[in-house]
């Protein structure tokens, strides 16, 4: 192989343009604004079940996914039940895939929806008054759904829609 041909062969190789540097830096935002929601959604969680406060919630949902949250969570709440998500950052192995970024024509605003990809270890813990009768913690199973976050012109996003992988196809 002479240099011509190892030149040649260099030059054919694929190198990262523009594009894709874009959709990385976008997908690592997309990636940032999604921790930070699911971190205050799990807080959320928490004091909605534990003190009746919605006002997280509707910090972080919209929308149907707020309704359908609400609803689950009092569900629960009859029940005795309390929905937890211990050590979310170390378990979960999330993952995300960006599946389309709507803009709002002449506007700061949009929708993204992407798949969110994790390990499935929620527990919960059935009391009695004070006293725990029963744990059901979850087996760690990977988990998908199709998440619809919507973001608005300061910046501020939200989980608008949530549907599992085998009800969004």
């Amino acid at each position: 192989m002479g240099l011509f041909d190892r030149m040649r062969d260099k030059l054919s190789e694929p190198t990262p343009d523009a594009v894709d540097a874009q959709r990385r830096a976008r997908d690592a935002k997309i990636g940032e604004a999604w921790a930070w929601l699911r971190n205050n959604i799990d807080t959320a969680c928490d004091a909605y079940q534990r003190e009746g406060n919605g006002q997280p919630l509707q910090d972080v949902l919209i929308g149907s996914a707020l309704k359908q949250t609400i609803e689950a969570l009092d569900h629960m709440r009859a029940a005795n039940c309390v929905w937890s998500y211990p050590t979310r950052s170390q378990q979960a192995n999330e993952r995300i895939q960006v599946l389309e970024v709507i803009s709002k024509p002449g506007t700061s605003e949009g929708t993204i929806i992407m798949r969110v990809y994790f390990n499935d270890f929620s527990v919960v813990t059935q009391y009695n008054g004070h006293e725990v009768v029963a744990q059901y913690p979850s087996d760690g199973g990977e988990r998908a759904m199709q998440v619809h976050m919507e973001y608005d012109a300061s910046g501020t996003y939200f989980i608008s829609r949530t549907v599992p992988v085998e009800a969004a196809a």
